[in-house]
């Protein structure tokens, strides 16, 4: 059975578009003044939404078969625009953002890039080792 990138991109996607969606459902329970809110509850989903793109950078650079490092960084530019769609939808809810209007969008979108592109190049990084590590063992075990 051949494995096609796309069948190993799909998982990712859905990794990171499901950890969006929860992420943002708690994010917008927590936009209501209260202790969540003081807390640090925030930078807390922002190291979730981080942790979600490396595991789904992980799991495409584990699986993939070919172009494991372009698949795996891939990840991290569809986190970044969809950080910037949840920033812009949150603005137009009413919700108060750190980057409001297109601009300081514009800007929200290049950091998170930059950021999501560092961090999902270290879970492709660790994806593609563990699956070298797999396949010596699994050819050390077949002799």
């Amino acid at each position: 059975m051949k494995t096609t990138v796309w069948k190993v991109w799909i998982p990712g996607v859905a990794i990171v578009m499901i950890a969006c969606v929860m992420l943002t459902a708690l994010a917008a329970r927590s936009a209501w003044p209260g202790p969540s809110r003081a807390d640090g509850f925030l930078d807390g989903l922002l190291l979730a939404a981080m942790g979600a793109s490396v595991v789904a950078a992980f799991v495409v650079g584990y699986l993939a078969p070919r172009r494991t490092i372009f698949w795996g960084i891939s990840i991290g530019i569809l986190a970044a625009i969809l950080t910037s769609a949840i920033n812009f939808v949150s603005q137009a809810l009413g919700y108060p953002v750190d980057f409001p209007g297109f601009f300081a969008g514009v800007i929200l979108f290049v950091i998170s890039l930059a950021s999501y592109i560092v961090v999902c190049a270290v879970g492709v990084g660790l994806g593609v080792l563990v699956a070298e590590l797999v396949r010596k063992r699994q050819s050390k075990d077949a002799r």
